[in-house]
């Protein structure tokens, strides 16, 4: 089993008086909104096996204060873009 590790960190954008912070990996994409995003910083991990698995866990930091969240997708062809906003 293969896996690769990728630190990703993303500045949030300012969009119509809203924060918008983008990760993307594939065709699929997440889209975090929020007033006051101030940062996102992730971890992609992929594990090939008969299928892969893309975990992304992100932090999300407003204020003082820190959000985790966890999601995960599949790809059926095993394949990882090495492009990620």
């Amino acid at each position: 089993m293969e896996e690769q590790r990728r630190f990703v960190e993303v500045r949030a954008r300012r969009r119509g008086g809203r924060f918008l912070g983008h990760l993307a990996s594939l065709s699929n994409s997440f889209a975090l909104n929020s007033g006051k995003i101030e940062r996102v910083k992730g971890v992609l991990a992929v594990r090939r096996a008969d299928y892969c698995v893309f975990s992304l866990k992100f932090q999300i930091a407003v204020g003082s204060f820190s959000i985790m969240s966890f999601s995960k997708m599949a790809d059926r062809e095993c394949n990882l873009s090495h492009e990620i906003w």
